[in-house]
């Protein structure tokens, strides 16, 4: 069985470093970047990456592990 990766599909700055991710597999992800401010951060490659607007870049699959706030329906 083949696992999906994890796509972010939409990044909402909220302020700072602060965003809130949404993935693919429903999960929303309220998080701090390793930036000063995150106001530049953009989805790369078709969601399977985020250019954390300071020109590096951080995987969606990273990202969703990653502890923060969550978000549930």
């Amino acid at each position: 069985m083949r696992r999906q990766l994890p796509r972010i599909l939409l990044v909402e700055w909220i302020e700072g470093p602060r965003v809130r991710l949404f993935f693919s597999t429903g999960k929303i992800s309220e998080i701090d970047l390793p930036v000063r401010s995150a106001k530049r951060a953009r989805i790369v490659y078709g969601g399977v990456g985020l250019d954390i607007g300071d020109g590096r870049e951080m995987s969606a699959t990273t990202l969703h592990e990653r502890p923060g706030k969550v978000w549930s329906a």
